[in-house]
């Protein structure tokens, strides 16, 4: 039980039970601002040699890693290098030519609402391996049509935060993930994160399962296969950077208090824009903002970002106004870590952290 009147011992209770069925391997973390609420592991990191995950387990983040080129961006804004109505080809002039490039924006670029798409597909299976800095990319992309005029309407999009980095690396002068290593990681005291190519020797890193590349039916009839070979080969702008649960808590921390951002930047980026598609079974309304996600809970709006790909369930979500930190890192498809990830929203999401400690929302 927790100071707030918080009981999270069932979510604790279900993460084992999960795991022990191979359908859970991950950390759970709520804190609210210095006070650590609840914090849980439970599965194998590895699973074949019974390594199990520790609070400090590293784990892929998905799309939970373009929260740190939100910042990035929101950094070089601040220092005026950057502005959000900057056209996408003022920075990159090489690609004028390209049809509707020159009307996309930075401010588009973050709220997905540029009409670019995503990478994933045949041609990143193919050249994956050799996928490693921000331009290796842009071959991928590069030749597709804008599938709407910039600004027109919502569409979530990986390719935008890709050209992102690429802005970031233009506008600092510095490789992107030097910059976020010198200018994030390293200003909110995040240890364990980083970037890391496939084929290094990460210590402490768990490998996702997935089953992504066998038919549906084989849940509950086949194992899940690990995610390794459809990864991308290194965490790039719009994802998949490596952290670890405390980590994330630093940097949702720094973040807050002002250290990475100015408060006023941060609250315009978490102003909703649009909102976002729910997905089947969601029962809570997530918007857009630049780059950031807020949700309309009962009690407050926390904003941050999650993220979901074969092998991997992230979130990480923070309220500016009570201090509430919670973050979920699983490494098995989002269809498994769905009971664990309602469970833990069900307490977090609705408890009022304004009463005083001890007192339970009604």
């Amino acid at each position: 039980m927790s100071d707030f009147g918080l009981d999270f011992r069932p979510v604790a209770d279900l993460m084992q039970v999960e795991a022990l069925a191979g359908r859970f391997a991950g950390v759970a973390l709520v804190a609210r601002g210095d006070q650590v609420l609840f914090e849980h592991a439970a599965g194998d990191a590895l699973r074949w040699a019974k390594l199990p995950i520790l609070r400090n387990t590293r784990f892929q983040l998905a799309s939970t890693g373009k929260l740190f080129t939100v910042v990035a961006i929101g950094q070089l804004i601040e220092q005026g290098r950057v502005a959000l109505d900057d056209a996408l080809t003022h920075w990159l002039p090489e690609h004028t030519a390209r049809a509707g490039w020159a009307k996309v924006t930075v401010r588009h670029l973050l709220a997905h609402t540029s009409g670019f798409g995503s990478y994933w597909g045949a041609e990143f299976a193919l050249r994956r391996t050799s996928l490693k800095s921000v331009q290796d990319y842009f071959a991928l992309f590069q030749d597709t049509p804008l599938a709407f005029e910039p600004g027109s309407r919502f569409e979530y999009s990986n390719v935008a935060f890709i050209l992102l980095g690429a802005i970031i690396e233009q506008a600092s002068g510095q490789d992107y993930f030097a910059y976020v290593q010198q200018h994030v990681f390293d200003p909110a005291g995040m240890v364990d994160s980083g970037f890391f190519e496939a084929d290094e020797d990460t210590p402490n890193l768990a490998v996702g399962y997935t089953f992504r590349t066998l038919p549906d039916s084989a849940r509950g009839q086949l194992s899940a296969r690990t995610h390794t070979q459809l990864k991308p080969f290194k965490g790039n702008p719009a994802g998949d950077s490596v952290s670890t649960a405390p980590d994330l808590l630093r940097f949702a921390q720094a973040l807050m208090a002002g250290r990475l951002l100015q408060r006023s930047t941060f609250d315009l980026f978490r102003q909703p824009i649009n909102v976002m598609p729910a997905p089947p079974g969601a029962k809570t309304l997530q918007r857009m903002g630049l780059g950031l996600i807020t949700i309309d809970s009962t009690h407050g709006h926390p904003v941050g970002h999650n993220g979901g790909a074969a092998g991997t369930t992230t979130s990480l979500f923070m309220d500016p106004d009570s201090g509430l930190i919670a973050v979920l890192l699983a490494a098995v498809d989002q269809e498994e870590c769905t009971p664990v990830s309602r469970a833990l929203t069900a307490i977090w999401l609705h408890h009022d952290f304004n009463q005083s400690p001890n007192t339970k929302s009604r």
